[in-house]
């Protein structure tokens, strides 16, 4: 179910227009943005099972300032409800996590986004469903 979601997720931000990747390789065209797997937790709850999948996306700018990195913060939240839209299983998606960072070796010049979303979707049943 990660990867699957996963790639939701990029497939989400590709049509929101940004050059995403899903890796550490450093890019010159900005801004670009990675996603990863924060976390993954299985939860069991009355009688169904559920998974609750972290993903982080970092956000990589070079404007001088936060402005960009919240414009784009702020254009994922208005859409990352179309992945729950799309897929019957998830119950819901939170957002608990969000920071943007300076980049110590340029100073204030480098911004670096970070926002986590938690997305918790029903696997099935305890008894196997």
């Amino acid at each position: 179910m990660v990867n699957e979601l996963k790639k939701q997720l990029v497939a989400l931000l590709k049509k929101l227009g940004y050059n995403i990747k899903d890796g550490g390789q450093y890019e010159e065209q900005f801004p670009w943005l990675i996603v990863r797997t924060s976390g993954h937790n299985r939860v069991d709850a009355y009688d169904i099972r559920i998974d609750q999948i972290s993903l982080t996306i970092d956000i990589f700018s070079n404007y001088p300032g936060e402005k960009e990195i919240l414009e784009i913060i702020e254009n994922i939240g208005n859409n990352i409800q179309e992945i729950k839209m799309n897929n019957e299983k998830v119950l819901n998606i939170v957002q608990h996590q969000c920071r943007i960072l300076g980049d110590k070796a340029t100073g204030p010049v480098r911004k670096h986004g970070v926002i986590t979303y938690t997305f918790n979707i029903v696997i099935g049943t305890k008894e196997g469903d």
